[in-house]
């Protein structure tokens, strides 16, 4: 169990709020924008990343651009980002491609592939989503640096990838 979760239970509990209509999630965004109790500590990320796959069968990915002040600078990632409050992670990564890439994803077109949780520093919860067919010459990159397609069985060590995009990959191309 995460100390977040737990001290969230503690939390609903001294409040005597229901956990059918409050969840962590709620919480979590609740006290990442109190800005005078809490706004020194910061608390798990929640994110969507997309696996976008071309015409081709090769991985859409996204060379960040390499500034101070973003998440994994340089690297090579996903494309996607965060869920806004109130959003549901499916509709939130097809907002992020969209703003990303000016490509419309319809919701058929795009499924849950997996979720994970990353513990190091105060934690990441992941939505990984698939989205196949992806015309590669219709995109638009309006963040980061470039646009990289990787074929499978070509070499990740050629590229600066995040480490969570490299575990992602691998057991993608091994599903």
């Amino acid at each position: 169990m995460y100390w977040s979760q737990w001290f969230f239970g503690k939390l609903i509990k001294l409040l005597r709020v229901s956990t059918k209509n409050f969840s962590y999630q709620k919480l979590n965004r609740l006290l990442n924008n109190h800005k005078t109790f809490f706004s020194s500590y910061k608390f798990m990320r929640i994110t969507v990343g997309v696996l976008l796959e071309d015409l081709n069968k090769k991985l859409i990915l996204q060379k960040r651009s390499n500034v101070e002040g973003i998440v994994l600078p340089g690297k090579v990632t996903l494309f996607g980002g965060g869920i806004k409050s109130g959003e549901a992670p499916k509709r939130a990564a097809i907002r992020e491609i969209g703003e990303e890439l000016s490509l419309r994803l319809a919701l058929p077109n795009i499924s849950i592939w997996k979720t994970y949780k990353e513990t190091r520093g105060p934690g990441h919860l992941g939505y990984v989503f698939v989205a196949r067919n992806i015309d590669g010459t219709k995109l638009q990159l309006h963040e980061g640096e470039n646009i990289v397609y990787l074929s499978r069985g070509e070499s990740l060590d050629r590229y600066d990838l995040g480490p969570v995009t490299r575990e992602l990959i691998e057991e993608y191309w091994n599903y």
